[in-house]
């Protein structure tokens, strides 16, 4: 269990101020050591749906904030400044230009806040937490760009978006229609998925839903590795390559 503030932290102002010759001196961060770090997940969105997010909070009580909405997965955007501390609550804000995003600290993770500081009522398949782990399914929003060996076009790989929902519901596309399906991950690198309906509309060219439907269908294991998602058949051959937007 995360604590907040530092146990060493001294109490009185004067001390915090200056040193015992009489120097002054730094304020101390109000973060625990263990709360520094890189946040992951993937947070709801009133206009884009869902939006992928990296949170790093540094020693120097500075942050860096890295969104992409999937809605819009060639727009990345980076925000820095100074994180405000409210050391009563255990919550933090981070002051940016048109917003003031606020979290809550629960052991290794960070609760999304609404603006008065209280938590956030979400969908059943969405989850208001960025978490302190390396990227994994439901951590992400993933760009397809291999098929069966067949590389998708940027273009349509821009718009062939796969999101692992927190209540076991898949939705991705092959660049044309959007499809929906189901995933069971009973142990780490093992999936079950069970592959749903699309939408219709006529799609020129090669029908890429089509292909990922199959391929998802077929893919019993899976691998990830620096940001690179792999699924494969039971024989281990690749069927789908998938990369983190961010």
């Amino acid at each position: 269990m995360i604590h907040c503030g530092r146990p060493d932290t001294v109490n009185t102002m004067e001390s915090m101020n200056t040193s015992p010759e009489g120097i002054p001196l730094p304020m101390p961060t109000q973060l625990d050591s263990n709360q520094f770090g890189v946040y992951r997940g993937v947070l709801p969105c009133e206009d884009c749906g869902s939006k992928q997010v990296r949170l790093e909070l540094f020693v120097d009580d500075t942050y860096e904030l890295i969104e992409v909405h999937r809605d819009n997965p060639d727009k990345v955007c980076k925000h820095m400044g100074s994180l405000k501390y409210d050391e009563f609550e255990c919550q933090i804000r981070l002051p940016m230009e048109g917003k003031d995003p606020r979290f809550e600290f629960l052991d290794d993770q960070l609760i999304l806040l609404d603006s008065k500081g209280n938590r956030t009522v979400t969908e059943v398949s969405q989850t208001p937490f960025l978490f302190k782990i390396a990227p994994s399914l439901q951590l992400a929003l993933w760009r397809i760009t291999k098929v069966e060996g067949d590389s998708l076009g940027s273009d349509r790989s821009n718009q062939s978006i796969v999101e692992f929902k927190a209540d076991g519901q898949v939705t991705y596309s092959g660049g044309c229609n959007q499809c929906m399906a189901k995933y069971k991950s009973v142990a780490e690198g093992e999936i079950y998925i069970k592959v749903g309906a699309c939408t219709k509309m006529l799609c020129p060219g090669e029908d890429w839903d089509l292909k990922v439907s199959n391929a998802f269908r077929k893919s019993t294991n899976y691998s990830l590795n620096n940001g690179i998602l792999i699924f494969k058949n039971s024989k281990g051959e690749a069927l789908i390559q998938l990369e983190s937007l961010i």
